[in-house]
């Protein structure tokens, strides 16, 4: 998966003014829509054990992401993980946030193929509609 979707989907969330709360904000939303498009066909404990390979991944490269509390796909971790991100320079919570979904992208290729896990993500690149 290109990293340019990544980072649209991410700015789209984000707004024009970007801020490490609003990334914080903008990577929870496009990773619960990521889940929902998941959690059907690999089980919540399959997308929760994935989430939690991507993120120690991510930890060997970002040292913000070594809280106790950041774990796996609980709402308590995922709380931990904003947490830390909306303490990081914009730029660096851009990186993080996009280095997480990209790792997360990459293990799930490697699961079941760019193909599938391309058609399986679609919806959540899309930006949330606001009617």
């Amino acid at each position: 998966m290109e990293a340019e979707v990544l980072r649209l989907a991410l700015s789209q969330r984000m707004g024009s003014h970007a801020n490490p709360i609003a990334v914080a904000e903008a990577l929870l939303a496009v990773w619960l829509k990521m889940a929902s498009c998941l959690e059907p066909v690999l089980g919540a404990g399959g997308v929760d054990v994935l989430f939690a390979r991507a993120l120690t991944l991510a930890k060997g490269t970002s040292p913000r992401l070594a809280v106790p509390g950041i774990h796996g796909n609980s709402s308590s971790s995922l709380a931990c993980l904003c947490e830390a991100i909306a303490e990081c320079y914009t730029h660096t919570a851009i990186q993080i946030s996009q280095q997480i979904l990209a790792t997360f992208v990459e293990l799930l290729e490697n699961l079941i193929g760019v193909r599938l896990t391309a058609s399986l993500l679609r919806p959540a690149w899309l930006p949330d509609s606001r009617t």
